[in-house]
């Protein structure tokens, strides 16, 4: 043991030698005390010299000692097992075990050792994590930063967010500022990441930081930072401005996960370093070229093509390159995942040349054993919508039928009747979706509603009392947008637009109010909504409301799918909006309504959940930001068959020139 200690701490790994001390250790392993266990396996572990047969040896050994074994010697061997990654899970459960009963006695090193070892495992149970979140307390004002950035480390990587903790790590964090390495400080602000954690001071201490010991900074460390500042929305164009140059002086050395995290960096806080992009560019192109498929990645290519089509940074060779590894990877077993597939297909379509992986996602899509999800189903969907192929568009409307448990969701799936033979299909795929199982029960309630917009409603609103789950915008919040539509009515050539449409409840109300004040047979109201399974039921529920000629659902990503309404409609033909979808996204998908010169004159914006979840940035700009073009009324009202919650809807009247509006947005 000590003869191994010796060479170790000096980093020297003499491969003949080691592999003789562990013959002899082997052999000796009955007469080692924990301390000779301790400092073998620390060793071992800190010259990356990895012995199977003896890693069991010492594991056995340690736990016929376990009573015996000081915070040092279980620190130590947890920190080692971790380090060469040879996971033997009962020796982990005996160290942690041991380690809860004695965690006050862990000096503060030893301490961020073993937390960061049972990270990196991730055997972290909920009694250990409060057992050494309780320990590390009272020691942080003792801690270096390299313990503060690992014990930050491994609170994050097994997602516990004790915020007095992270509180206090914080603040012996900007005490100690000036000593931390780059690697602490990748560390640290990749777990305020992690966790959520936006600590303002401390972030920007880190930024700050970094920027002066930017030169130290690894290519892992490049990339960690930089992901962890577009998680934070760090915004310091001088950080992010160093972070890229030190990307491109080192591409060749980072690895495929970092390299994408950059791209996505940039796409997120919508950088467009253009040096930078064409290095990420070409090394991913070599990479590639270089790997193949036996090397191939689906994350990390649809990580990258993703940010690349977020920022419409056009490069032709590498998506190309991207979609004929994508179409590759169907052929063996390393196919996407499907957030993968999605990611893919969404950004080849977008910056490439989508044809064969369409046709190929077409054919997955409409296969046994094929993709099931939810979003590349709606994606194919919209594309077959946008170029007219209702051929296709109700061959994969009957797959979807098809694969989903029979009830009324069945039907509701499938408008139209498909000669096609689906005698083969398992609806078991789409079935495990409790989701679905909810909205297949609603539609046994609604298909038996009179055939009339007030039946429907009705019968939703009836449903959404006894069912938590169906949040429609019914009741108070029905009256309040009512009454902006009777303010401000379409006129014709005019239509309402909801983003989100749910189950169709306000597509309804919003086809019925419009149709009594105008009149006539023409279209009132489009509804955009993302998953194939609500625009069915919408739709179905449009049908039994006899609106189906007076309101479309249309299927796709909203960033997507609002362009499609101006291709319909033309410019200023929105007189209504309703925002109904994720809230984080509202200012967002306003700014985009107004590049398109979508919104008519003296429209009216309208978003409901304003409260909770919330949408701050959208309010703030709506109130304050562009106060000059919104005239905007906040209402207080209860939740949708939850009178003990409140909540806000945000009316807002656009005012003023468009070209001011546009401006502000």
């Amino acid at each position: 043991a000590n003869t191994a200690w010796s060479f170790a701490v000096r980093g020297i790994a003499d491969g003949p030698l080691l592999e003789a001390i562990s013959a002899c250790a082997w052999s000796l392993m009955g007469q080692f005390s924990p301390q000779n266990l301790s400092n073998t396996v620390w060793s071992f572990a800190a010259v990356m010299f990895r012995n199977g047969p003896l890693l069991e040896a010492i594991a056995s050994r340690a736990m016929a000692l376990l009573g015996e074994l000081e915070p040092q010697s279980i620190a130590n061997t947890a920190w080692a097992f971790s380090s060469l990654q040879f996971f033997h899970e009962p020796l982990l459960d005996a160290l942690s075990a041991r380690a809860i009963s004695t965690l006050e006695k862990f000096m503060p090193r030893e301490l961020a050792n073993f937390a960061w070892a049972i990270a990196k495992f991730a055997k972290c149970n909920e009694q250990l994590r409060q057992a050494m979140s309780a320990a590390a307390l009272p020691k942080l004002t003792e801690c270096t930063p390299f313990d503060l950035s690992s014990i930050a480390w491994a609170f994050a990587a097994v997602a516990f967010r004790d915020q007095p903790l992270f509180k206090a790590i914080s603040a012996q964090a900007l005490r100690l500022m000036g000593f931390f390495g780059s690697q602490d400080l990748s560390n640290l602000v990749w777990s305020c990441a992690k966790l959520e954690f936006y600590h303002e001071t401390l972030i920007d201490a880190i930024a700050s930081a970094a920027f002066s010991r930017i030169t130290s900074f690894n290519a892992q460390e490049i990339g960690i930072t930089s992901w962890a500042c577009a998680k934070l929305h760090v915004q310091d164009v001088p950080l992010m401005d160093a972070l890229a140059e030190r990307a491109i002086a080192n591409m060749s050395a980072l690895a495929s996960r970092n390299l994408s995290n950059i791209a996505w960096a940039c796409a997120v806080m919508l950088l467009r370093d253009y040096p930078l992009l064409s290095a990420i560019s070409a090394e991913s192109m070599r990479r590639i070229g270089a790997g193949g498929i036996v090397q191939f990645d689906s994350q990390w290519l649809a990580n990258t093509s993703w940010a690349f089509a977020r920022m419409l940074f056009r490069h032709p060779p590498l998506m190309d390159a991207i979609a004929s590894a994508a179409l590759a990877s169907f052929e063996t077993s390393r196919q996407p995942g499907e957030q993968e597939e999605y990611a893919l297909l969404w950004s080849i379509w977008r910056v490439g040349d989508p044809e064969g992986l369409l046709a190929k996602m077409h054919q997955s899509a409409t296969e046994p054993g094929g993709t099931t999800d939810a979003l590349v189903r709606g994606f194919l969907l919209a594309v077959d919508a946008w170029r007219h192929d209702a051929a296709q568009e109700m061959r994969l409307h009957a797959w979807i039928s098809a694969t989903l448990p029979p009830s009324a969701l069945t039907r509701a799936a499938c408008r139209m009747s498909v000669s096609i033979d689906m005698h083969h299909i398992s609806p078991q795929c789409e079935s495990r979706n409790p989701f679905y199982q909810r909205l297949a029960r609603l539609l046994d309630v609604t298909s038996t509603a009179p055939c009339s917009a007030e039946g429907v409603l009705r019968e939703i609103e009836c449903f959404g009392h006894v069912s938590s789950w169906l949040k429609v915008a019914g009741d108070s919040k029905a009256e309040v947008l009512a009454c902006a539509i009777e303010r401000r009515p379409p006129l014709r050539g005019e239509c309402t637009l909801e983003l989100g449409a749910f189950v169709g409840y306000s597509a309804i109300r919003f086809a019925r109010q419009v149709s009594a004040l105008r009149g006539g047979l023409d279209l009132c109201g489009i509804s955009l909504e993302i998953d194939p399974i609500h625009v069915a039921v919408s739709r179905h529920h449009l049908d039994r409301a006899s609106l189906s000629t007076r309101a479309e659902i249309w299927v796709g990503q909203l960033q997507d799918t609002m362009f499609r309404a101006v291709e319909v409609l033309g410019c200023e033909s929105i007189a209504f909006v309703f925002m109904d979808q994720r809230g984080t996204t509202f200012h967002e998908d306003l700014a985009q309504l107004e590049r398109m010169q979508a919104l008519a004159a003296a429209s009216q914006c309208t978003a409901d959940n304003t409260l909770k979840p919330g949408s701050p940035v959208y309010l703030w700009h709506v109130a304050v930001g562009a106060a000059c073009s919104f005239s905007t009324s906040l209402w207080s009202m209860s939740e949708f068959a939850l009178e003990a919650i409140e909540d806000w809807q945000a009316v807002s009247l656009l005012r003023g020139s468009r070209e001011n509006s546009l401006r502000q947005t």
